[in-house]
């Protein structure tokens, strides 16, 4: 498959499989925010407010879901 632009689609399945395969910092649940290359990043002021509308959104999502 030609992908120009973009990564490859062992490093793609890398990136996305890497962390969840990693033991981690002993953290039970919560979110982690990381990179496209699977690094952690800091979150600033705008990720909160961006944090809640997403987890409005999914609430909204899994209601409709509910009621099938």
């Amino acid at each position: 498959m030609l992908q120009p632009l973009g990564k490859s689609t062992a490093d793609c399945a890398e990136f996305m499989c890497d962390p969840l395969l990693q033991e981690g910092d002993g953290e039970i649940g919560g979110f982690k925010l990381l990179s496209e290359s699977a690094q952690p990043v800091k979150t600033t002021s705008l990720h909160e407010e961006a944090k809640e509308h997403v987890w409005q959104a999914t609430k909204a999502v899994l209601a409709r879901v509910a009621s099938l």
